[in-house]
């Protein structure tokens, strides 16, 4: 398309040149005929009063008036026009095609816009990088997100406005125009860096990408852990030779996957920023001194697998250290899925942490008694059966009054709430013709889901 225009473009230009060219009044040059005499003397002779050809309009003579000094001198000048409505005009007047016309002024507004864009991204406040809101919306808020829709919706309003109702906006959503200029969405992560470095790092992420495809390619399409180890190994490699080790944290803590993924771990956690850069740390460190990276540990060597679970409990080990019991209490329970679960409903729902808090504590203590009761072999069926009768009516109340009527009900209807369904008898083995949840069955429900970053439990 753009070979096209081009040749479109120099065809029209050159044609205009020539008809300029063949319009200059005489006094230029001593030796050339007054053309104009010429044409008038022509059109005298002529029985039908003038060549048909000569009366024809002439397309150049119609453009918008242009200043004296730049009467015989054709550039753009001639065509262009602070006026954008004189400017498409003067380009229809010389027959430039409709398409051509809205592909120059759509990518003229276009770097406009993109300046408008940059701006906006430059005038935002930093990005808390630690949360795990930067995870899933690129680190946008929802007002921030409303903000690049607006810039966006104000250049296809201007577009209509001058190209009329034969011009169609393409179609696109707020995430192909963020992609339309990703090195301007990165920079927002890393505008500490000089822009050379930003573009570098830019440049290493588009290599990686690119190393991926073709080890992905030659491995007929599969992504696996030596692929991504060798991708990372090429993007890690370039940023080393452009950043120092303390920029080349900084750019990792922001940008990397392992990052992202830490974020989503700690989402329940909440950490603060110096909490998060430093289990960061932790982790980095360990991945070192271990000799593996996340991505390396479901490879299917069963040494890196034993590797990383390893890994794992020194990280445990140095983070309760970090943080002391109490803080390091609230790591754990954010690990759990049933957590993240009623963090996640709560907030979306208007409650605080504190009701997530006490509903988790609701639903373990549940299931602690609930497994001790199990594991009392004094007991008889029957009893057993009524005392899970018990647990589980006060355990939905408690959660109930909670979480409230409305929020309990979405509760009830989340993926996670399988343990208060077995706990209701409603599944279970029959015994003597009433239903009882086994102790195997919830000790399985009950056990903690494991993180996404670890490997399954044995």
């Amino acid at each position: 398309m753009k070979t096209n225009t081009t040749l479109t473009l120099s065809l029209i230009l050159n044609i205009a040149l020539g008809i300029l060219y063949m319009q200059k009044p005489p006094g230029k040059n001593e030796d050339t005929p007054d053309q104009s005499s010429e044409l008038s003397n022509s059109s005298d002779t002529s029985p039908a009063g003038g060549d048909a050809k000569l009366n024809q309009t002439d397309p150049i003579a119609e453009l918008s008036p242009i200043p004296d000094e730049q009467q015989f001198e054709f550039d753009w000048q001639v065509v262009e026009s602070e006026d954008y409505l004189t400017y498409i005009d003067n380009l229809r007047k010389i027959g430039c095609p409709e398409e051509t016309i809205q592909d120059i002024i759509t990518a003229d507004v276009e770097k406009l816009f993109k300046q408008r864009r940059k701006e906006y991204l430059n005038s935002l406040p930093p990005q808390e990088y630690w949360s795990a809101s930067n995870v899933m919306g690129g680190g946008f808020s929802k007002e921030e997100l409303d903000g690049l829709k607006a810039i966006d919706a104000e250049k296809n309003a201007a577009l209509q406005d001058m190209l009329g109702s034969t011009f169609k906006p393409k179609s696109s959503n707020i995430a192909t125009s963020l992609m339309s200029d990703p090195q301007a969405m990165i920079g927002r992560s890393i505008g500490f860096l000089p822009q050379e470095k930003q573009t570098a790092v830019f440049d290493a992420m588009m290599a990686m990408q690119e190393r991926m495809m073709e080890l992905a390619s030659d491995s007929g399409g599969a992504v696996d852990g030596s692929i991504m180890a060798k991708a990372m190994a090429t993007y890690d490699e370039l940023l080393t030779q452009t950043l120092s080790p303390e920029e080349k944290f900084e750019v990792d803590l922001r940008l990397s996957n392992e990052a992202r993924a830490l974020k989503f771990q700690l989402q329940g956690f909440e950490p603060s920023e110096q909490e998060f850069r430093e289990i960061y740390a932790i982790q980095q460190g360990l991945q070192d001194e271990f000799g593996i990276r996340q991505y390396e540990a479901y490879n299917g060597d069963p040494s890196n697998s034993q590797k990383w679970q390893e890994l794992q409990s020194e990280m445990k080990t140095q983070i309760n250290e970090l943080l002391g019991d109490d803080r390091f209490a609230e790591y754990t329970r954010a690990q759990d899925y049933e957590y993240q679960n009623l963090q996640s409903i709560t907030k979306n729902n208007g409650l605080s942490k504190d009701e997530a808090v006490q509903a988790y504590d609701i639903q373990k203590i549940a299931r602690e008694t609930f497994q001790q009761i199990m594991a009392d072999s004094s007991m008889s069926q029957e009893a057993k059966m009524e005392a899970q009768k018990g647990i589980y009516q006060e355990t939905s109340n408690a959660l109930q009054q909670t979480l409230g009527d409305e929020v309990y009900q979405k509760y009830l209807n989340s993926p996670s709430i399988q343990w208060l369904n077995r706990l209701s008898g409603d599944q279970g083995n029959e015994i003597q013709g009433t239903t009882i949840i086994s102790d195997n069955a919830i000790a399985q429900e009950y056990v903690a889901p494991v993180p996404v970053e670890a490997p399954p439990a044995e």
